[in-house]
């Protein structure tokens, strides 16, 4: 499991427990608005884990930079 995804986990399993209360209550205007929040943690954890390797792919360019000019002067 993902970093991003375990940093969620809670709050992910709380909205869709609020989620299963609502719904056989009746509360479908309540249930939506639930469901569009869980919607939208998951888009962030989706936005963090694409940007998660882009971060990584970054600071490996900036290592091999240098490892290469410690190269040329062998």
């Amino acid at each position: 499991m993902s970093p991003e995804l375990q940093t969620v986990l809670e709050d992910l399993t709380a909205l869709e427990g609020e989620i299963e209360a609502k719904l056989p209550a009746g509360d479908e205007r309540d249930a939506v608005d639930l469901i569009r929040e869980y919607f939208r943690v998951v888009a962030g954890v989706f936005r963090d884990v694409d940007r998660s390797p882009k971060d990584f792919c970054m600071r490996l360019s900036a290592v091999s930079q240098s490892l290469k000019a410690v190269l040329a002067l062998c």
